[in-house]
């Protein structure tokens, strides 16, 4: 798995990659190796990302994305394909992280704890009107006045 954010990983299978001969500058191996890097990340049907998040990725990639809903990365900057292939990842995972940092804040009112637990980086947690819990999404699941709140006090 590949972490972008504490709540969003990616399956290393989602990635494809392909190898082309890179331009430019790169000594006497230039246009006889393939060291440029694609990346292809099908968004669409990615299990890893929420709905909101994919039309928000789509919406940030601009010509990156196919009409299919592929997000394309090339990279060509350095003369070795292990490290286009880094920069070109590098370059998905602070794509993904810009939705994050993008300072909306989203009132969600939704009792579809895995949804919450997914896209939310934080979370107030609210018993009849009165706030029990804050913090990160684990934080909250682990919150002794939660679990009662949601599953009840067990009986001794």
């Amino acid at each position: 798995m590949i972490p972008v954010t504490d709540h969003i990983s990616l399956d290393e299978s989602e990635l494809r990659w392909d190898f082309v001969r890179s331009s430019g500058p790169g000594g006497q191996n230039v246009n006889k190796v393939a060291t440029a890097v694609q990346l292809r990340f099908d968004v669409r049907h990615s299990p890893g990302l929420s709905p909101e998040t994919k039309k928000r990725l789509a919406r940030i990639a601009g010509r990156k994305m196919t009409s299919d809903g592929v997000l394309v990365i090339t990279a060509r900057r350095f003369r070795y394909q292990e490290r286009n292939r880094m920069d070109a990842l590098e370059r998905l995972v602070a794509l993904i992280r810009q939705i994050r940092d993008t300072g909306i804040t989203l009132l969600l009112i939704e009792h579809d704890m895995r949804m919450v637990m997914e896209i939310c980086e934080r979370i107030v947690v609210v018993d009849h009107g009165r706030k029990i819990a804050e913090g990160t999404p684990s934080e909250v699941q682990r919150h002794p006045a939660v679990i009662e709140a949601y599953l009840g006090r067990e009986e001794i």
